[in-house]
């Protein structure tokens, strides 16, 4: 997965550069470019599904903001007689 390694001390050096601007504008562009997707397996309600993808949100993002993601559920049927 990783085709440059990087010598112990580099990386410290590197490391040492970074401020905190740095780290913060980085979560940020992470962030937007990020999403969440989830699969539930198993005899789940619709409202359970979305109860615990909601629950998921809150933890990455804070309660206020869990609204903001689209809700897309598959009801798709993997197994058919």
């Amino acid at each position: 997965m990783e085709n440059n390694r990087w010598p112990l001390l580099e990386r410290r050096e590197a490391f040492e550069t970074v401020t905190h601007s740095n780290l913060v504008e980085f979560v940020k562009e992470l962030r937007q470019n990020s999403y969440v997707q989830m699969h539930v397996q198993g005899n789940y309600y619709q409202t359970e599904v979305k109860e615990i993808f909601h629950k998921a949100l809150e933890q990455l993002n804070g309660k206020k903001n869990s609204q903001k993601f689209t809700e897309k559920i598959s009801k798709k049927k993997v197994f058919e007689n």
